[in-house]
């Protein structure tokens, strides 16, 4: 599976916190690697206006359901 999203509005926090959570994992599954990939001149120079691309969901993917609070289906 690959992942990848914008990190640009991330917020920069303090040393005492414990770090940002920027998507979960599904039982079992382990990120492998990260990889910082800098956004080309042709990719910054699309505008996209109301076309926003449909994403389809993965099959067996639950949609709409809010995890339940403290179940984030990862480790912290």
């Amino acid at each position: 599976k690959l992942i990848r999203m914008s990190v640009g509005d991330t917020r920069v926090i303090g040393r005492n916190s414990a770090g940002v959570r920027l998507f979960n994992v599904a039982e079992g599954e382990h990120v492998v690697s990260a990889a910082r990939i800098e956004e080309s001149e042709e990719e910054a120079e699309v505008d996209l206006g109301d076309h926003q691309p449909e994403i389809a969901p993965e099959p067996g993917a639950v949609i709409g359901e809010d995890l339940a609070d403290g179940d984030e289906g990862g480790a912290a």
